[in-house]
């Protein structure tokens, strides 16, 4: 991407950080530069690669001449541009799969098991179809219960709580031939074991399978374009980054610019270049308001993600109320947020 909108553009100063991987099987970083444009044999660049090391001058030693202070920094440079490239191209990949089609994975691996079509909008479902944006999604999960429930012999018209009690019926042996007996003991349906036995009293395992099989309401929770940024320790800009994007304040097109603006200015400022983009759209919004024709208003566009796991990201508080304005949204494909292990105690949630 450098050596298409900068190097071949006459801008060689913009340096690039690579993190490759050695021989010795451990990873380094290196900094590359433009030497020279040449002509000749064929057109082309001479670059400059050299290794940005952690600790230079013998053990961390600062000799007087700044190198090992100027390192240091460079190293930090290269690990900001790095994370935040990394975040913006898993948010790009993510929001033009919801948008556009293929791939609905924010990011490569997934969020099931062995996806058995919870990615790719199994049992006849597009999940990747940008047109298809479920509106309805509640309608659907309660038909999916009671089918569950018929297949599994349990009852669900009085129930208050219709999933949690078909989970339990799952765990017990689904209400069919299970006598109350003791874990272990054959009981009525004789299946000796903790699941009971199943309508006929012959457990052999398959009908433990078979339920399984069929009780997957929660898959349906798993399908769709998905943004996933699990295991990323996020600031708090990247959150900010994030939040513009998953509202529509910022669209996806304007996200390039946004982080050049960032990653230029003193410091690297993720978080005040996100909150100058903020306050313009809320310039934007109050600009809505008071429009005359609808000619002049813009219109917020959240992109149609799906599933959105943020687990093990440590957002705290200061995440959850960040998000809040698009947790709040009117957004009809989203399904599921995962929000496990972030560190957010009971002032985030009440955000």
């Amino acid at each position: 991407a450098i050596k298409t909108h900068f190097w071949e553009r006459d801008q060689p100063d913009v340096t690039v950080y690579l993190r490759r991987l050695t021989v010795d099987n451990t990873y380094v970083w290196l900094s590359a530069r433009v030497v020279s444009y040449i002509d000749s044999p064929v057109p082309g660049i001479i670059i400059h690669e050299r290794f940005i090391y952690e600790e230079r001058d013998g053990g961390g030693v600062d000799d007087g001449d700044n190198s090992y202070d100027n390192n240091n920094i460079e190293l930090g440079v290269a690990r900001m541009v790095s994370r935040v490239t990394r975040i913006a191209a898993l948010l790009l990949q993510a929001v033009e799969s919801a948008l556009f089609g293929g791939t609905d994975r924010g990011r490569s691996g997934s969020i099931g098991n062995d996806d058995k079509n919870i990615h790719s909008g199994g049992s006849g479902e597009s999940a990747n179809n940008g047109d298809n944006v479920d509106g309805g999604g509640a309608v659907e999960i309660q038909a999916m219960l009671l089918d569950a429930a018929e297949k599994m012999g349990v009852d669900l018209s009085s129930s208050d709580n219709p999933l949690r009690e078909l989970i339990q019926a799952g765990g017990i042996g689904g209400g069919n031939g299970f006598d109350g007996g003791t874990v272990g003991s054959p009981g009525t349906g004789g299946g000796g074991n903790l699941t009971g036995g199943g309508a006929g009293g012959t457990n052999n395992g398959e009908d433990e399978r078979g339920r399984k099989k069929n009780a997957d309401p929660l898959d349906y929770l798993k399908t769709g374009a998905i943004l996933d940024l699990s295991k990323i320790i996020l600031s708090d800009g990247e959150v900010k980054l994030i939040t513009l994007v998953l509202t529509g304040r910022l669209q996806i097109e304007d996200l390039g610019p946004l982080l050049y603006l960032a990653l230029n200015s003193p410091g690297m400022d993720l978080v005040a270049a996100t909150d100058e983009f903020y306050q313009l759209s809320e310039q934007q919004l109050i600009a809505n308001a008071n429009a005359q024709s609808p000619s002049e208003v813009v219109l917020l566009n959240p992109p149609p993600l799906a599933v959105i796991n943020l687990s093990y990201t440590d957002i705290g508080d200061y995440g959850m109320e960040a998000l809040s304005e698009f947790l709040y949204s009117d957004n009809a494909a989203l399904k599921t947020v995962d929000l496990s292990f972030c560190n957010i105690d009971s002032q985030g949630f009440l955000s």
